[in-house]
């Protein structure tokens, strides 16, 4: 299943561009706002997680929506349509690690973990599991593949070379898990913080799209494999979105807030 995340996908740098190579600060501006929820707070159910035929636990939906209580979104994905990769500041997100584990995916880059990484197109990115238990996971999107994980081979890395979203669920039981790489040529990528704020520093001026996203938590179907007849992974319904055109000027802060619903 592809990601139930549709974004428009950017033209790739082309070959001798360098990023970065005419960015000129004095050319730049800031892009701030806060992301909130527009509609009641959600009642999200815990998934019930099998721990053997007799005994069973139970975990948060990993997409979640996270309020505070002026319903401010923290987590959510904004992010820059059309910026030219040669005026762009130089990458600045730290390298990203898949891990798998039993109460799901992480993904964990620098500080952060959680469910969303950004990638740098050409980059790689490592899979690796916590512990000796042996996970599969699978990616769809932009690009598909998908591994197993064990004691003996515990990580591995792989090189994204498509720009877009991937989508990545378990191969080994934990059906409710979920994650999403942003692949980019350039860094203008955040997610809001516990009050819903984000921010965007050295933007080149011009027109941009600004997009907002956050997963959706509703199930929109499941599967169940073949052999055991057990519930192998569960899809989600599309994502919430919102997008528009902003105008960052030179030495300028622009506000701009979203709402999703």
């Amino acid at each position: 299943e592809p990601s139930t995340i549709a974004l428009p996908l950017e033209t790739p740098v082309k070959p001798g561009i360098t990023l970065g190579a005419d960015h000129d600060p004095a050319m730049c501006g800031t892009l701030s706002g806060t992301v909130s929820w527009a509609l009641a707070p959600p009642v999200i159910p815990l998934i019930r997680r099998p721990l053997s035929n007799l005994k069973h636990d139970e975990v948060p939906n990993p997409n979640a929506l996270m309020l505070d209580e002026q319903k401010h979104i923290a987590g959510a994905v904004v992010m820059l349509v059309g910026i030219d990769p040669a005026k762009s500041k130089p990458w600045d997100h730290a390298a990203v690690h898949v891990e798998l584990h039993a109460g799901g995916i992480s993904v964990v880059q620098g500080d952060y973990r959680g469910r969303v990484g950004f990638v740098r197109r050409g980059d790689r990115v490592t899979f690796r599991i916590h512990g000796e238990q042996t996970f599969g996971y699978r990616v769809r999107g932009t690009e598909v593949f998908g591994n197993i994980l064990t004691a003996k081979v515990p990580s591995i890395e792989r090189t994204l070379d498509k720009s877009g979203v991937l989508h990545i669920t378990s191969a080994s039981g934990e059906y409710w898990a979920a994650a999403d790489l942003f692949v980019s040529d350039h860094p203008y990528f955040t997610r809001t913080d516990a009050v819903g704020r984000y921010h965007f520093d050295a933007v080149p001026a011009g027109d941009y799209e600004l997009w907002v996203v956050h997963p959706n938590w509703a199930v929109a179907a499941i599967e169940i494999d073949p052999e055991s007849g057990m519930l192998a992974r569960q899809n989600y319904q599309k994502s919430f979105e919102e997008s528009r055109i902003v105008e960052v000027l030179p030495k300028t802060a622009t506000v701009e807030n979203v709402t999703l619903r």
